[in-house]
């Protein structure tokens, strides 16, 4: 695999600068779980020469990702329980912990994320904390380019507890803003199913031209021919490509590194290191109860509207067989793959350590989410609730708690309602000028109204 004419067009420097369908119920085994995303990559031989040119090439680039010479690069060991969660989280340690609310949610495009980032939202509010918020009115902080100090709201004691929106992720920039016992969180998907949602949202089709029934697999016959015009082009000169490692790029990874596999490898290990846990989209409930035990929260908490997030679906039939599909969109977004199969392995090694009572947690929080959805929905529409609250009993994992209508208001809102409460809710530095105020940009409310931010969460719209 080679870089290709790619490689020249993006923004390398720009990294440089800093450290670059529900399961069966039955048993847990992640060989089961993984094998059909665990292929490996094609051989891949190089000549000593050719390393030598790679590695000065990539020292120019990124040299936190060219690893040692010679021999293989280990990655360093770290303890995988999360200070306060114990044996992370199992079964009733519920009750002797103390919850997270120090959080970086790294929010990866077309993956599930903005139903991630909604339950971050309505934790944070409930618990009185300060997130980092964007001062326009879009869910992006600096992205695609690095965060900088006016792509956010400042806070009033200059530090955060909470991010949860789009950022090119960079440790020493976090660690910066946020306190020490800072968890980082993200969520992967499996990438053939994340480049047909982005062929959707982003409009690729009609973006780069590709005038066939089939558009994503006339895409991936021949990634270059599309994606050189569209890239080279004056209006979209940006450090990142739609269509290739679009996860990794959102993960700190410089995009021009994508054909070197050592680069590609130790940038996996590197995001395995600081990465605390990783949510995979098409194990949602897995992923949500393993965070809830990481995080030592509540299962309200974590629950989540049905009701699919920024959706749209791909329209049309593919001409090729999604076996080979997959294959050339592994050629073309190797790293993605790498990042997503280790992952998604490791979060089955977890989940197979948990014992038995995992399995029973997970069936019992999806009939709760169930319960709840159709409960909200009767409460909304203003049929079959009749004001009353639900009551969610104690369980072995969680403490009993109710819900209400304004529950469901708050668990039915959008990312775009909640940064219209959030944002009136933020605390300012004392004294900042009303310049600062000016630019701070409110989105339209998109679920709720007026009157019931107001009602419901005391605050003037």
């Amino acid at each position: 695999m080679t870089d290709g004419p790619l490689a020249a067009m993006f923004d390398l420097q720009r990294l440089q600068l800093a450290d670059v369908p529900e399961e069966e119920e039955g048993g847990w085994d992640p060989a089961v779980r993984t094998e059909s995303f665990m292929a490996e990559l094609p051989p891949h031989e190089l000549t000593d020469e050719a390393v030598s040119t790679e590695r000065r090439e990539c020292e120019v680039v990124a040299p936190d990702l060219c690893g040692p010479v010679p021999g293989p690069v280990m990655p360093e060991l770290r303890s995988d329980a999360v200070q306060g969660s114990g044996d992370e989280g199992r079964g009733g340690d519920w009750r002797r912990c103390s919850p997270r609310t120090n959080i970086v949610f790294i929010k990866v495009h077309k993956a599930g994320s903005t139903t991630i980032t909604c339950i971050l939202q309505r934790f944070g509010f409930e618990h009185n904390l300060t997130f980092m918020l964007p001062r326009n009115h879009k869910s992006d902080l600096g992205w695609p380019n690095l965060l900088k100090v006016e792509d956010y709201i400042p806070s009033a004691d200059g530090m955060f507890n909470l991010v949860v929106d789009h950022t090119v992720y960079n440790r020493p920039l976090m660690e910066g803003l946020m306190p020490d016992n800072t968890v980082y969180v993200t969520v992967l998907r499996h990438p053939l199913a994340q480049i047909k949602s982005v062929f959707n949202w982003y409009k690729v089709k009609s973006e780069y031209g590709i005038h066939q029934p089939d558009p994503l697999g006339a895409f991936l016959k021949d990634p270059d021919r599309y994606e050189v015009p569209y890239v080279i082009s004056r209006h979209h000169r940006q450090p990142h490509s739609f269509t290739k490692n679009f996860m990794a790029f959102d993960l700190g990874f410089p995009l021009g590194l994508s054909g070197r596999r050592k680069s590609a490898k130790n940038f996996v290990r590197k995001i395995d290191r600081e990465v605390d846990f990783v949510l995979i989209l098409e194990h949602l409930n897995e992923s949500l109860v393993m965070l809830r035990r990481r995080l030592c929260w509540t299962t309200k908490d974590i629950l989540y509207d049905l009701t699919p997030r920024n959706l749209k679906s791909y329209p049309e039939k593919f001409a090729s067989s999604l076996k080979s599909l997959e294959q050339r969109h592994r050629n073309w977004s190797n790293v993605d793959y790498e990042l997503y199969e280790n992952f998604n392995r490791s979060l089955w090694e977890r989940i197979a350590k948990q014992g038995p009572d995992f399995a029973e947690e997970v069936r019992s929080f999806r009939h709760v989410v169930s319960t709840v959805a159709a409960y909200c929905d009767a409460a909304i529409s203003g049929h079959g609730a009749d004001g009353h609250e639900l009551l969610v009993e104690r369980s072995r994992w969680s403490e009993a708690f109710t819900v209400d209508h304004a529950f469901c208001t708050k668990l039915r809102m959008q990312w775009q309602d909640w940064y219209h409460v959030l944002k009136k809710a933020h605390r300012l530095p004392p004294g900042v000028s009303n310049e600062t105020r000016d630019t701070i940009g409110y989105p339209g409310l998109l679920t709720i109204t007026k009157q019931q931010v107001e009602q419901i969460f005391g605050i003037k719209p």
